[in-house]
């Protein structure tokens, strides 16, 4: 994964919000493979705005279902 995309999860991290590295690298092979199905042409500049907004959603994913779990 490109060091500006991991300047991204250090920044999530910084706030408090665990990240692993492994799970930084899912979400960076989900937006590869998001890429290649919607065949992005500029994959480069497109990553920059991609990733963060997946790495967004799998942080909210993530809270939502452990709160669920909490509940139960």
């Amino acid at each position: 994964m490109p060091e500006e995309l991991w300047k991204t999860v250090e920044a999530w991290r910084e706030n408090g919000i665990r990240i692993s590295d492994e799970d930084a690298e899912s979400v960076y092979k989900l937006c590869l493979k998001k890429m290649e199905i919607t065949k992005i042409e500029n994959k480069d500049s497109y990553i920059k705005l991609l990733f963060p907004d997946e790495l967004k959603n799998f942080v909210f994913r993530h809270s939502i279902n452990a709160k669920t779990l909490l509940m139960r």
